[in-house]
């Protein structure tokens, strides 16, 4: 990637950052700044020890920036269990079975009300709390919350796609293979 102008320094840190995050923006201006001292030859004015420092320094920041980023996002990530498509969390095996066994579960497939074809992407809310994100064949598995975890207590499913209305309709956990039939606009 050649770099000439400011506007392509911004771009190079945009890419950086959305490929690498913090580590990537560290980098990316670590790219910025070594090709600056570079253009103008400041290295050629300085002495080799004063060059050397100044290598140094710049370096010692750009890992400083990366390592922070990187530690940053592991504690984010330790936090909060982020949810994946079928409507589970990441977390260590040992996590999840513990958290899973106490709890209902919600599951079934959303599927066009005219073709009964699955639809990838919808998103499914019970009671505006849990959600999932249909896998490509229309597939969810929500596990519910322990507020949530009285078998027979009806709850309203929210169903909403790209292209399609929205739709509610009542569950009664646990249910595992609900069938949720929505319409195109």
């Amino acid at each position: 990637m050649v770099v000439r102008t400011q506007r392509d320094y911004r771009t190079v840190l945009l890419v950086m950052g959305k490929i690498a995050g913090l580590a990537g923006l560290g980098l990316g201006t670590a790219i910025i700044v070594f090709r600056t001292l570079l253009q103008r030859a400041l290295f050629s004015r300085l002495s080799p020890t004063h060059s050397y420092r100044l290598f140094v320094i710049v370096a010692v920041l750009t890992w400083s920036i990366a390592i922070a980023g990187i530690g940053a996002w592991a504690v984010l990530a330790r936090r909060q269990p982020q949810p994946t498509p079928s409507g589970g969390d990441i977390r260590s095996p040992k996590e999840t079975t513990s958290y899973h066994a106490t709890q209902l579960m919600v599951a079934g497939t959303v599927v066009d009300s005219t073709s009964n074809a699955g639809i990838s992407g919808a998103v499914i809310f019970v009671n505006n709390e849990n959600y999932a994100i249909t896998e490509p064949t229309g597939n969810f598995r929500i596990v519910l919350r322990p507020e949530h975890s009285v078998a027979g207590e009806r709850l309203v499913l929210n169903v909403t796609a790209p292209g399609f209305l929205p739709t509610n309709q009542w569950v009664t956990p646990p249910c595992e293979d609900l069938i949720v039939a929505i319409r195109k606009h």
